[in-house]
């Protein structure tokens, strides 16, 4: 018997049938859970070494080439991309999914330690990260004005910054995108040569002048300011 000869003969059954089907998508679909930022576990990796002051052809040849070779026979890594650059190399595996994260965590840690003996003595020692989406910041604030962006910047580093900072279940504030404030001095040789200076001496006076230092503390009614002295 096809199903349309049965809806003819049993309307009622076929009723009862359909809006049980209802019922149960009605229910199944209050109870479902949603989630903006659901708990993830992403199956990815990250080993970063730091070697100042050497170009990138030597850092994938002593330190980039060496890590991919002892972490590359890791079970579960499906593939493992690499970035050199001047002073850093950077090493990301992509394992598979399913993979237990805490066992391979400790699989890659074991093989890091393996190697690093052999790396070059002035290099950092390597550091091993999970990506970890719940690690990332969940709010970004953006700021506008009629100020140039230093202004900008310094507001949002002494005013907004350490206002946020202090709000319950903030674990860190970054600031970036604006301009710090800088003074160019710009030095005639030939009247620095008739005084007999140098640059160097030029540098160093104007760092030991440029120092923030305490300027004590005074009293107003029942509160006490620091007074400090900018250079």
């Amino acid at each position: 018997m096809g199903l349309p000869k049965l809806a003819v003969k049993r309307p009622v059954t076929i009723l009862m049938v359909t809006l049980a089907v209802l019922l149960l998508g009605f229910i199944s679909l209050t109870r479902l859970p949603i989630d903006l930022l659901p708990n993830l576990e992403l199956p990815v990796m990250a080993v970063s070494v730091n070697y100042q002051g050497v170009g990138p052809q030597e850092i994938e040849s002593l330190i980039s080439i060496p890590l991919e070779e002892s972490i590359g026979t890791v079970n579960g890594i499906e593939s493992i991309t690499t970035r050199s650059s001047e002073g850093n190399s950077i090493l990301i595996a992509q394992f598979s999914f399913g993979t237990d994260m805490n066992k391979a965590a400790l699989e890659l840690r074991e093989r890091v330690d393996t190697i690093k003996a052999f790396l070059p003595e002035e290099a950092s020692s390597p550091i091993v990260l999970q990506i970890d989406p719940d690690s990332l910041p969940i709010i970004q604030i953006s700021l506008t004005g009629s100020n140039d962006l230093a202004s900008l910047q310094v507001f949002a580093d002494e005013v907004l910054s350490p206002q946020i900072e202090r709000i319950d279940g903030v674990a860190s504030v970054e600031v970036s995108g604006g301009y710090t404030r800088k003074i160019e001095i710009e030095l005639d040789p030939a009247i620095i040569h008739s005084y007999g200076l140098t640059m160097d001496t030029i540098m160093s006076v104007l760092s030991a002048e440029n120092i923030n230092l305490p300027g004590g503390t005074i009293q107003r009614g029942n509160q006490e300011y620091t007074i400090r002295t900018l250079g």
